[in-house]
């Protein structure tokens, strides 16, 4: 009876042990694109537990608020092959605020990925109030 039970309790372990193996997925390093500096913080995972994007806190760092931030990362499989794209995007981020953003991948894909690196971040200043500006309003 005792040696049913280890070799139960050894099963349950060696299962249990190869349920909890996840790939490794290498993520960014904190890093400073332009006027943003991102850090990633880890995996956005749907109901189910997929997978479905990547999350972090950016943060605004000129002095100037900006009208638009988009944040681009590439994602890639363990041969360094693009297999998709995740994009966070706010807008009215002031100067010296931070956002936690999360950025959901816009294509589905079927295989594992290995690794997130950085894509292309974009930001905006606001636009300048000019004369022109203000006789197109006055104008409506």
């Amino acid at each position: 009876m005792n040696r049913a039970r280890t070799i139960i309790l050894m099963v349950v372990l060696a299962l249990g042990g190869c349920a909890l193996q996840q790939p490794q997925i290498t993520l960014p390093a904190p890093y400073t694109q332009g006027v943003v500096s991102i850090a990633v913080d880890g995996l956005w995972r749907d109901a189910s537990g997929n997978v479905s994007g990547i999350s972090g806190v950016a943060t605004n760092v000129s002095k100037r608020d900006l009208t638009l931030c988009q944040i681009t990362f590439n994602v890639l499989d363990a041969t360094g092959i693009k297999v998709a794209d995740a994009v966070a995007s706010t807008q009215g981020l002031k100067a010296a605020q931070k956002w936690r953003f999360q950025a959901t991948f816009l294509n589905p894909f079927v295989v594992n990925f290995a690794s997130i690196v950085p894509g292309k971040t974009t930001w905006l200043p606001p636009t300048p109030v000019t004369d022109a500006t203000i006789g197109l309003v006055a104008q409506r």
